[in-house]
């Protein structure tokens, strides 16, 4: 992250391993269900479609 006077810079405090040993520091946990974000039509209309899409898989509570 640039703070404009000197670079900074975060190290997470766990690590978290699947089953076999795998980690995602850095690039993350991979998605299940990939949805494209970010992008210029998004941005044109306001709209966010993974937040969407979430609302739809995810279970709601009652």
């Amino acid at each position: 992250m640039w703070t404009g006077r000197s670079w900074s810079f975060w190290l997470p405090n766990e690590e978290f391993l699947t089953r076999s040993g795998e980690t995602f520091d850095g690039a993350g946990i991979p998605a299940h269900i990939p949805e494209p974000v970010f992008t210029e039509e998004e941005f044109a209309h306001r709209r966010d479609s993974a937040f969407d899409r979430a609302t739809e898989v995810l279970p709601t509570r009652s």
